[in-house]
């Protein structure tokens, strides 16, 4: 009779104690439920960038303005007094001739003009006292100017032996040495304005068309790799050669860096905006490529969440587009791949396009 009372209360109890760990676990299963995992993604924060379409060319280095010094008269150099390299002030003596003969001359003359000059001076006395005729006063006065002319004559011909600088400039060039004969209007020296160089350079008549005077132009200059330089275009010739289509356009440099002494015939490598797009929204070409025909637009990302957003393009350059209206600066969207997305789709970004 015992052993049937025990039993049951011991079956009961287990009943209960199975019964109360079932409920335990389902609560703890209700309690901690699979999160929902973020997709992976490339972002780009809108900004504005520079889609200026650019043309690179490449020219030599020049003076705006270089002078060639020649010799006035004939004769033979006697002394240089200037190299290649040195800087010469207007007036400066660069070179004389030979003048030996042409100041014994110009002290003969002058003996003359003396002369010519003590008559006339007697002949006007005797004259105003009625002592002279007029024909022989008119006389002793040519003959006078003819002497004043002749020493004139002369005296410019010794000027000649001396050959002057016309401006201040350097000397880029030498012709001659201590010796040599020239003849009248024979170059000896090239001398350079250094203070003002420009670049020449041939440029489609195409893209010439987006061109003005005064638009800034990026300049490198081989000898010179690490230093920036700057130039403006100075002028565009107003033909087209015939043969290449091209246009000439001189760009003059600007304010070169202190310590670099860029010469006439460096190579210098020009970059020109040739269609201005300064400050436009744009974005990577492969944020758009879930757009249609009929529809373009990109995702964005708000709250870790897809939506999609119509856009209106423009231009494409360097893999990038114009944005025309639909995004504003500081958006967040997906940079790449985004044909396998879909609007709503929880995503995380895990690197950034610059």
């Amino acid at each position: 009779m015992i052993i049937r009372q025990v039993f049951p209360v011991f079956l009961l109890g287990f009943v209960i104690t199975l019964y109360g760990c079932g409920d335990g676990a389902a609560d703890q299963s209700a309690s901690n439920p699979e999160r929902e995992r973020l997709t992976a993604v490339a972002g780009y924060e809108v900004k504005e960038r520079d889609l200026s379409r650019t043309v690179r060319v490449s020219g030599n280095v020049e003076p705006l303005r270089y002078v060639t010094i020649a010799s006035q008269m004939s004769g033979t150099i006697r002394q240089l007094h200037v190299e290649e390299g040195d800087r010469v002030q207007e007036g400066d003596i660069v070179a004389t001739l030979d003048v030996s003969e042409q100041r014994a001359e110009l002290e003969r003359v002058r003996a003359l003009r003396v002369r010519a000059q003590a008559e006339y001076e007697r002949t006007k006395e005797l004259f105003e006292r009625d002592l002279a005729s007029q024909s022989e006063y008119d006389n002793a006065r040519a003959e006078l100017s003819v002497a004043e002319s002749d020493e004139k004559l002369w005296q410019t011909r010794v000027d000649f032996g001396e050959i002057r600088a016309p401006k201040d400039a350097v000397v880029t060039r030498r012709y001659v040495e201590v010796g040599d004969a020239v003849s009248a209007n024979e170059e000896v020296f090239q001398i350079t304005d250094l203070t003002m160089l420009v670049v020449r350079v041939g440029v489609s008549e195409l893209d010439a068309v987006h061109l003005e005077q005064g638009d800034e132009v990026e300049v490198k200059i081989d000898a010179y790799a690490d230093t920036e330089f700057s130039g403006s275009i100075r002028r565009i010739f107003p033909s087209v050669e015939e043969d290449s289509r091209l246009v000439t356009v001189e760009v003059l440099l600007d304010d070169i860096p202190a310590g670099n002494f860029v010469r006439p015939g460096n190579l210098a490598r020009l970059t020109f905006a040739v269609d201005r797009r300064e400050n436009v929204i744009a974005v990577p070409s492969e944020s758009l490529l879930a757009s249609t025909r009929e529809r373009s637009f990109v995702y964005v990302i708000e709250d870790e969440q897809l939506k999609q957003r119509d856009v209106e393009t423009g231009i494409q350059r360097s893999n990038w587009t114009e944005i025309r209206s639909g995004l504003q600066p500081g958006d967040i969207i997906v940079a790449t791949n985004p044909t396998n997305l879909a609007v709503g789709t929880k995503v995380k970004v895990t690197q950034w396009r610059d």
